[in-house]
């Protein structure tokens, strides 16, 4: 748990240095999830207003909203539930330019899953 939060201060640190304006993103509680303890990779939105992380361990997407001082917790989505498929073993994440999807490539799956993304809150279908 204690590497994941490191890489996500250092790299929340690295998008906040390199942003021109917006709150500087710092992680101040370690509990907003117990999957976060298993995050293999991460994408900020193209808007910064929400941090997507994969889960490996647990087959998992996270969705964060940044906000001032840290980020909140949305969802998770999760391999076989609630419809989910796709997710088995995640290895990457990103989001589309226009903020409108979040792909996460599975391998073992051998597959991309696609989710629609709600920009103001993050959420994914």
């Amino acid at each position: 748990m204690v590497r994941m939060f490191a890489g996500l201060v250092a790299w929340m640190t690295a998008v906040a240095a390199t942003a021109s304006a917006g709150p500087i993103l710092t992680l101040v509680e370690q509990e907003t999830h117990a999957l976060l303890a298993n995050g293999r990779g991460m994408a900020l939105s193209p808007d910064g207003k929400h941090v997507y992380v994969i889960d490996a361990t647990n087959d998992a997407l996270l969705v964060f909203a940044t906000v001032p001082g840290g980020v909140d917790f949305v969802e998770v989505q999760q391999d076989g539930v609630g419809g989910v498929d796709g997710l088995d073993l995640p290895e990457s994440v990103t989001v589309s330019p226009d903020g409108k999807h979040v792909y996460v490539a599975a391998g073992a799956d051998d597959a991309i899953a696609v989710f629609e993304r709600d920009a103001s809150t993050g959420a994914l279908t």
